[in-house]
């Protein structure tokens, strides 16, 4: 499989993203040291390791399965290929910058099952819109938890049936796209034609979208308890900015030093130390980026789908 060239913006924008992470690495070095830094790992016994190990990998499995649903071209293999792509997704979407491992997805998708570049963008989207609302809800719901404000609450219960009003406009307006024109009609395009007609595919798809995220997030939080002196509640909001900054247009190398930034931005209200926070948001990153790789390595192991 081969990715299409970068421009010149986009190779711009990843010396960017590889600046900011050699800053980060300096900023780590200087204000904590690295040693010092990393002592939490030793406080994590090898069972519990590998157990958030098995248990991110397993919501990858849930995205598998996301996918092998949603698209009718993959029912017809097993779970096992599914995984591979989504694991080889995964893989170049981290550590590829400026998340321009993206258009790994309707490469692959095309490669492994023949599924149409359109289509497999616009599913794409709407993958990734329904993991955005599910963030935000999440995070919302969090910070009720945390801070029992009452606005948190409305904005949660505000969130939550948005998906299904989205699905219900989509049907209804399905020619908007063509009344439009430039990058807007391009983007919305191949959204509303993958939308499903009925709304059990698409209820189906953000419901394995939600258990991917409880899961992933779940794990995530507890390493943040782990890494430093913070409770579940914190921990959550933690992991959830961390993930909320890889939309950003410009972020580091795989996400160093934009990861730990939205991480110490949502902690330090609570009235956590920045040198703390930020130490926590390095060790959970290295988690992460070690997940992409072993994951990686697992979807190489796999042999590839011949159609």
């Amino acid at each position: 499989m081969k990715l299409p060239p970068l421009g010149r913006s986009q190779w711009l924008r990843g010396g960017i993203g590889l600046a900011l992470a050699a800053v980060l690495i300096v900023v780590v070095e200087r204000w904590l040291g690295w040693g010092k830094l990393l002592a939490p790992w030793r406080s994590l016994g090898p069972a519990e390791l590998a157990g958030a190990l098995l248990l991110v990998l397993g919501t990858h499995g849930l995205r598998a399965l996301r996918f092998r649903r949603f698209f009718a071209a993959a029912r017809e293999a097993g779970i096992v290929h599914a995984l591979q792509l989504v694991l080889r997704h995964n893989f170049f979407n981290n550590l590829l910058p400026m998340r321009s491992g993206e258009i790994s997805f309707p490469l692959l998708a095309r490669q492994t099952y023949g599924i149409g570049v359109g289509h497999a963008v616009g599913g794409l989207l709407l993958f990734r819109l329904l993991d955005l609302h599910t963030i935000a809800w999440l995070g919302s719901a969090a910070l009720y938890w945390t801070t029992r404000s009452p606005g948190w609450l409305a904005a949660a219960l505000v969130l939550l049936p948005l998906p299904l009003a989205g699905h219900a406009l989509a049907r209804r307006w399905r020619s908007l796209p063509e009344r439009l024109s430039g990058r807007l009609r391009d983007w919305l395009a191949p959204v509303f034609a993958a939308v499903p007609e009925s709304r059990g595919p698409f209820v189906e798809a953000w419901a394995w979208t939600v258990a991917t995220w409880v899961g992933k997030l779940a794990v995530f939080a507890w390493l943040l308890t782990r890494f430093g002196h913070l409770g579940f509640g914190l921990g959550w909001l933690g992991a959830t900015a961390g993930d909320l900054t890889s939309v950003l247009p410009i972020h580091g190398w795989a996400g160093a030093g934009t990861y730990e930034a939205g991480v110490v931005a949502v902690l330090s209200p609570f009235g956590i130390d920045a040198a703390a926070a930020l130490a926590m948001a390095v060790n959970l990153h290295l988690f992460i980026l070690g997940t992409t790789v072993i994951g990686g390595l697992i979807a190489m192991a796999i042999p590839s789908r011949q159609l």
